[in-house]
């Protein structure tokens, strides 16, 4: 199965959680036999699918955003552990060839940032790490 995660912002961590790396949690342990990623040739073999757009994340345009992950042979859609109110200014990190995601949103009750590193196991997802930093501005540069 291959599976795609989506988000609107970019992250970049100020600090590492923790030892893991996207590579130490390969896609292929819970997908099965890893295959070469075949990139869409929208003026070619994928012309008809030129125009065809998919939206996984959305939010309500003040920083609150939502995300789910979708099985990309089925069409199936599963919930995301974080996001909206709870995970102000979310952001997400994440390789296609990795099950790891680092997740970063801002806590504004402790004026911090916080980082859960967790990783796909095929259902759901297992918290890896988490790691907390004082919030200088906003959390998801």
């Amino acid at each position: 199965m291959r599976f795609i995660i989506a988000s609107i912002c970019a992250l970049g961590l100020s600090g590492s959680v923790s030892a893991d790396d996207f590579y130490d949690h390969p896609a292929s342990d819970v997908m099965g036999k890893s295959e070469k990623t075949k990139l869409p040739q929208f003026n070619g073999r994928d012309s008809a699918y030129r125009n065809f757009r998919t939206r996984i994340v959305n939010g309500c345009g003040t920083s609150c955003i939502f995300a789910y992950v979708a099985d990309a042979r089925t069409g199936e859609v599963f919930p995301f552990p974080y996001g909206g109110e709870e995970n102000y200014e979310m952001s997400l990190d994440y390789r296609l060839e990795s099950r790891l995601v680092r997740v970063t949103w801002a806590d504004l009750d402790s004026d911090a940032c916080i980082t859960h590193e967790i990783a796909w196991n095929g259902a759901t997802f297992d918290l890896i790490g988490e790691a907390r930093t004082k919030r200088i501005d906003i959390c998801n540069k």
